[in-house]
């Protein structure tokens, strides 16, 4: 895969989402290419955030005494 050729932001929001694994290809070109990476990185904050927003109600409550 060539530089100049990205990997597919819906390719990289599977990834982010540990619902696709992605091809050799394109896993070397992520190691490589910075603007790739910033993209997995935002989409995978994304999920986080969504992870935790959508934890079991009373999680963060306080303990009880």
């Amino acid at each position: 895969m060539a530089m100049d050729s990205h990997v597919e932001n819906q390719r990289l929001y599977g990834a982010a989402d540990a619902r696709i694994t992605l091809t050799a290809r394109e896993q070397n070109h992520l190691h490589e290419c910075c603007v790739c990476q910033g993209v997995f990185v935002f989409f995978f904050d994304q999920v986080v955030s969504q992870l935790k927003n959508t934890s079991p109600a009373g999680s963060e409550s306080e303990p009880a005494a």
